[in-house]
């Protein structure tokens, strides 16, 4: 197949399922959320709560549209745009919600949003990382066979 050929073929999504990818990544956030819940009545009673899930919603906010936009373009001529957008909503939407919040909501910034965000993002983008790079992953070995 030629370059001009791939250039031309419909844009589809390629490799794993996106609607699979998504609940795997879910699943893990939901659990990794619960457990900052759980710590976070602990330490700070409901402010706590409120501010872990609102980190974890924050993450899984920043987290899906990141791995749809990835899956969009893997194996495409427009992969690494894909992979720099994708980057973008990753980080941009869980820290900058959580800056925001945090400098400007006491009673979260009191119960340590910020920490539970900065744990909560690491574990959505370790995730959200290994789930897209199996979708690039089949991506490429499905063009390669093309």
């Amino acid at each position: 197949m030629t370059v001009e050929e791939k250039v031309e073929q419909p844009a589809t999504t390629a490799g794993e399922s996106p609607g699979k990818s998504a609940l795997k990544l879910t699943l893990i956030l939901v659990v990794a959320t619960l457990g900052f819940v759980w710590w976070g009545n602990r330490a700070s009673g409901i402010d706590g709560v409120k501010a872990a899930a609102i980190a974890g919603l924050l993450c899984w906010l920043g987290a899906i549209p990141a791995l749809m936009v990835t899956s969009r373009f893997a194996g495409g001529a427009n992969a690494s745009s894909g992979i720099l957008l994708g980057s973008a909503l990753r980080t941009g939407v869980p820290l900058i919600g959580i800056g925001f919040l945090h400098f400007n909501a006491p009673d979260l910034s009191d119960a340590n949003i910020a920490y539970y965000g900065v744990g909560l993002y690491l574990i959505s983008l370790a995730t959200e990382t290994y789930v897209a790079i199996n979708i690039i992953k089949q991506a490429s070995e499905t063009t390669e066979a093309n």
